[in-house]
C-alpha cells in the first residue's frame, strides 16, 4: 500500500515538473516572441520615423524651391484702350485737334484712356497712329496694309514710359504732320497701337473726326 501511494506521488511529481517545463517553455516562447515583436516594432518605428523626417525635410525644401520659382515669375501685363466714354477704344470716334507747337510744326492730337488689366508692368511703351490722306502722318505704313501712314512715339516722349498692373490714366498723343499741313474736316478711318511688355500689342480700328473749326478745305 505504501509502495503504492510513494509511486503515484513520485508519479504526480513527474507529471508537476513536465507541466512546470512546458509552463515554462511557454513563458520563454511568449517572452521571446514579444520581445521580437517589441524590437520589430522599435525598427519599424525607427524606420517610419527615417521615413517621415526625411519626407518632411524633402517636402520643406520643395516648397522652398516652389516658392522661389514664383518669386521668379513674371506676371503679365494686359493692356486695354478705351475710350474717354468708359468703352472700349474699337470702333469708337475720336476727336482730332490741330496742335501748332513754338516753331511752327504741326500736329495731329488725340486723347483715349489707358488701362493695364493685368498684374505685371507694361515695361516700355511704343504707340503707334496709321492713317490714309489725306491725314499724312511721317512715315509710310511698315506693317499694315490698309493704311498708307504711320507715326510712333518713342517711351522717350511717354509720360510715364511703362505703367504697372492694375494703373489707368488719361493719354493724351500728339503725331508730326509733316509740311506743315492742315486737317481736312471730316472722318478719317485709322488705327492705332501700343506695343508693350514681350511682344504684346493693343490695338483699336477708330475714327478721327476732324470738326471744321479744325479743318481747312
Amino acid at each position: 500500500m505504501d509502495d503504492d501511494v510513494k509511486s503515484r506521488f513520485e508519479e504526480s511529481d513527474k507529471r508537476y515538473a513536465a507541466l512546470e517545463k512546458r509552463f515554462d517553455d511557454l513563458k520563454w516562447y511568449f517572452g521571446g516572441v514579444t520581445t521580437l515583436f517589441t524590437i520589430g516594432f522599435s525598427v519599424l518605428t525607427v524606420v517610419l520615423s527615417w521615413n517621415y523626417n526625411s519626407e518632411k525635410t524633402a517636402l520643406r525644401e520643395f516648397q522652398k524651391d516652389l516658392k522661389a520659382d514664383l518669386g521668379k515669375i513674371e506676371l503679365p501685363p494686359d493692356l486695354e484702350l478705351v475710350g474717354v466714354n468708359g468703352s472700349s477704344l474699337y470702333g469708337q470716334d475720336v476727336p482730332a485737334k490741330l496742335q501748332v507747337d513754338k516753331d511752327g510744326d504741326h500736329f495731329v492730337s488725340i486723347s483715349y484712356f489707358l488701362r493695364n488689366k493685368g498684374e505685371g508692368a507694361t515695361g516700355p511703351m511704343f504707340v503707334k497712329l496709321y492713317t490714309n490722306d489725306p491725314i499724312r502722318l511721317d512715315n509710310l505704313s511698315t506693317d499694315e496694309s490698309k493704311f498708307k501712314y504711320e507715326a510712333y512715339i518713342s517711351p522717350s516722349r511717354l509720360d510715364p514710359p511703362d505703367i504697372p498692373g492694375k494703373f489707368s490714366s488719361h493719354w493724351f498723343h500728339s503725331f508730326f504732320l509733316p509740311d506743315k499741313q492742315t486737317l481736312k474736316e471730316g472722318r478719317h478711318p485709322s488705327m492705332i497701337k501700343v506695343f508693350y511688355g514681350k511682344g504684346r500689342i493693343a490695338q483699336a480700328n477708330i475714327t478721327l473726326v476732324v470738326p471744321k473749326a479744325d479743318g481747312v478745305n
